[in-house]
């Protein structure tokens, strides 16, 4: 079996001119474990406080503004264009490699805005060195309660999060996918795991089945390909 990632299964095969599988047929999907969600942050020193606020700054203000990300073709950087496209506004892609230089840089005032993991920017938010703006996840973060989602401010059903789900390989017994269906969802739900789960930034998420997990695949896997169309990064 295997831990698998949004990004391995729903991004990169769109991304990627050759990648070793077939996301849509390589698995037999047992369902979800968790999210690791994105939160868009800002320099302190930014003139808005949410995304009502940033989007009129910013079309008052075309390419003036510029958001980090942790790479050409990331969650980071493809959320943020969905948020753009949405919105309707021109901010500045500058891709970095990973998290932590594009942050610095946010926390320096170099860049405007950066959407990344909760884990990522928590300890900068608390400390007052970044002002958090939204959240990608359908509802509001346990460890940011006073900041409210970016489907709330009128981005309805937009997502920025990170899925975490188990897998076999195509053709695996189904009785076994049932039976570790059940017992992933039991010792996933436990209190001691729930909390280890929450103290490394991840929100326990779970499918309702193992068809629901496959549905799921095939909704995000079509979902980010069009992102990935849409933003042009092709990988060799």
């Amino acid at each position: 079996m295997m831990l698998t990632h949004m990004s391995a299964v729903a991004t990169n095969p769109h991304m990627y001119k050759s990648v070793p599988y077939d996301s849509l047929k390589d698995f037999e999907a047992v369902g979800l474990l968790g999210d690791l969600p994105f939160v868009l942050v800002c320099n302190p020193s930014m003139p808005f406080s949410n995304l009502e606020q940033l989007v009129r700054y910013a079309k008052e203000n075309p390419g003036k503004l510029t958001n980090a990300s942790s790479g050409n073709g990331t969650v980071s950087h493809l959320a943020m264009e969905d948020f753009k496209r949405r919105a309707g506004i021109d901010i500045l892609h500058v891709p970095y490699k990973g998290s932590g230089p594009g942050l610095t840089d946010v926390v320096a005032g170099q860049v405007s805005l950066a959407l990344e993991t909760a884990a990522a920017v928590q300890p900068f938010v608390q400390s007052g060195r970044l002002k958090a703006l939204g959240v990608g996840t359908s509802t509001r973060l346990s460890t940011m309660p006073n900041v409210p989602t970016i489907a709330e401010q009128g981005f309805k059903d937009f997502s920025a999060v990170t899925w975490l789900m188990l897998v076999y390989p195509a053709g695996t017994n189904g009785q076994l996918v049932a039976s570790t269906f059940t017992a992933m969802n039991k010792v996933m739900q436990t209190p001691e795991v729930d909390a280890r789960m929450r103290q490394i930034g991840a929100v326990p998420r779970f499918s309702k089945s193992p068809a629901e997990a496959t549905a799921f695949i095939r909704s995000e896997y079509a979902h980010w390909g069009e992102a990935v169309k849409r933003s042009g990064v092709q990988l060799d």
